[in-house]
């Protein structure tokens, strides 16, 4: 993907693995591997400035949205606003 960073001049590429997308507070997510951080991470869908598929495939693994969220709020209840898909 090229992916525009909050505050960034200039856009990253990256190569990620989507691994859940999610509805939060009315903006689109997707939770994903990325290989640049090694680190899974959130991107906001409407920052994806373009993508590509690889043709790789890699073995399914879920993940809990409502967790990671929660998470990044400070434990702070994320299931009011939440929705996974």
């Amino acid at each position: 993907i090229v992916y525009w960073s909050a505050g960034a001049e200039q856009p990253t590429e990256r190569e990620i693995t989507p691994r859940r997308g999610f509805l939060d507070r009315g903006r689109w997510y997707v939770i994903a591997d990325d290989f640049r951080t090694g680190e899974q991470r959130t991107f906001r869908i409407d920052r994806i400035e373009s993508c590509e598929r690889t043709g790789d495939v890699d073995e399914p693994r879920d993940v809990d949205a409502y967790e990671i969220v929660a998470d990044k709020r400070s434990g702070k209840s994320a299931a009011a606003n939440l929705k996974a898909v």
